[in-house]
């Protein structure tokens, strides 16, 4: 009974800290749409829709991408400037935000805070929760720097001027080691297709932004592979698995595209957005191979959306423990069964939503084909950021629905959940444990 009573206030705060991070994610979107709807934010002659502001500003806080309009063509250096901001705060976390600036100003930072910064974070525990801040911002200065800098030459190298060149290496590495996919070009990155540099660099900064900055401070600390913790590995283990099978898949079914383009987008589809091929020309079997990978998405901690490569995984050795009876270890560690039920529970909820986007869109846009409209929930809840270019066709009510849609994608559907628990119940007091007939 104590210890039923232990989750049950363990969940309680976990509610209230997701309550707090809905409201400030709510807040942030619809100050950064009132911004972006400003005639500043806009090049001369061109306007944004109350709705579009606010779905491009709700896209660069989710770190998604998708956008109604050519963002490239719309927004000013202004504007820009503001995109990249909500990006940069989207993908690491404004709570994040919240706890560096109180050490940069020298002040304590207060157990509420700190339990703010562990949700926002996907920790277990709020302990190391600050030196992980700490950690989180120097990384990813660094990243981006370097990543910025090698842009900068690359785009140089295309003929592009200078200073051309290095705002669009800044914009686009913020953008790719957050894993949002915005781009400055109207078309993605598929005049580029055949620029290695480009391309290794983007899927670098993706990579290095998706595996989670917990697991970049293992790798920096443990070094070899036994010393590595059990989550480092298997986020390792399934991200690389993920692109080689993904792009082997993209490749045997869409035998027209490259190697390179093949393995750019197996490595864009985990939540990044960017693309050097045109999504709406793939084959079936391709489009289902994005699909499934735009849903499974980055990492635990990470600046990447989808279920996460360690939740698919776990569902992965559950079931294999159901078919073969085998016991639910990998790495010489035993999963618990609160992470197999977390699992579960995380990837039937983003079905679920998934499931009901669609079917609420499909209702209301009738011109469109299922396949799209799949494409782009999926995208959307995946904080991937690819389209089949159906998203400026879309009325008020669908982009609202793919606002919720990111909204769920970025915060995750168990925060959302836990923020709705009521505190004047306890629901694990009195309650008998009894065996469901499955099957």
């Amino acid at each position: 009974m104590q210890t039923c009573q232990k989750c049950y206030t363990d969940n309680m705060k976990k509610g209230r800290a997701s309550n707090k991070l809905i409201i400030g994610f709510f807040a942030i979107i619809i100050l950064g749409g009132i911004i972006l709807f400003l005639p500043i934010s806009t090049e001369e002659g061109h306007r944004l829709s109350l709705i579009d502001s606010m779905f491009i500003s709700a896209s660069a806080l989710c770190v998604t991408g998708l956008t109604p309009v050519d963002i490239s063509v719309t927004l000013s250096m202004f504007g820009r400037v503001v995109l990249a901001i909500l990006i940069q705060v989207g993908g690491m976390g404004f709570a994040t935000f919240a706890v560096f600036f109180l050490l940069l100003l020298r002040q304590n930072v207060s157990f509420s805070q700190r339990n703010l910064a562990q949700e926002a974070l996907n920790q277990e525990t709020g302990r190391g929760i600050v030196s992980l801040v700490k950690f989180i911002f120097i990384a990813s200065g660094a990243i981006e720097i370097i990543g910025a800098a090698v842009l900068a030459a690359a785009f140089a190298a295309t003929g592009m001027k200078t200073s051309t060149s290095i705002g669009m290496g800044v914009f686009h590495s913020i953008s790719a080691f957050n894993n949002a996919g915005f781009d400055l070009f109207g078309n993605s990155f598929c005049d580029y297709s055949s620029n290695a540099a480009l391309n290794i660099t983007i899927s670098s900064l993706i990579i290095l932004g998706g595996i989670g900055f917990f697991v970049m401070d293992d790798i920096l600390h443990g070094k070899r592979w036994r010393k590595l913790s059990f989550h480092t590995k298997i986020v390792l283990f399934v991200t690389l698995c993920l692109i080689i099978g993904g792009g082997l898949v993209i490749k045997a079914t869409s035998p027209e595209l490259t190697w390179m383009e093949s393995f750019f987008l197996s490595i864009s589809s985990r939540t990044a957005g960017f693309n050097s091929v045109d999504t709406g020309s793939l084959t079936v079997p391709a489009t289902m191979a994005v699909i499934v990978l735009m849903f499974i998405g980055a990492s635990p901690g990470s600046t990447g959306g989808g279920i996460k490569t360690s939740t698919f995984f776990t569902v992965l050795i559950a079931v294999r423990h159901v078919i073969a009876k085998r016991e639910t270890s990998a790495f010489r560690r035993r999963i618990s069964k609160d992470s197999i039920l977390k699992a579960f529970s995380v990837m039937t909820l983003f079905l679920f939503a998934s499931i009901i986007a669609v079917f609420l869109i499909c209702a209301v846009e009738t011109g469109l084909q299922f396949m799209d409209v799949l494409f782009e929930v999926v995208s959307a809840i995946g904080t991937v950021g690819l389209s089949r270019g159906i998203t400026g066709k879309l009325g008020a009510f669908s982009k609202t629905i793919l606002i919720m849609v990111m909204f769920i994608g970025r915060l995750g559907p168990l925060t959302i959940v836990s923020s709705l628990s009521s505190e004047k119940q306890n629901p694990f007091l009195h309650c008998v444990e009894e065996r469901v007939i499955i099957g």
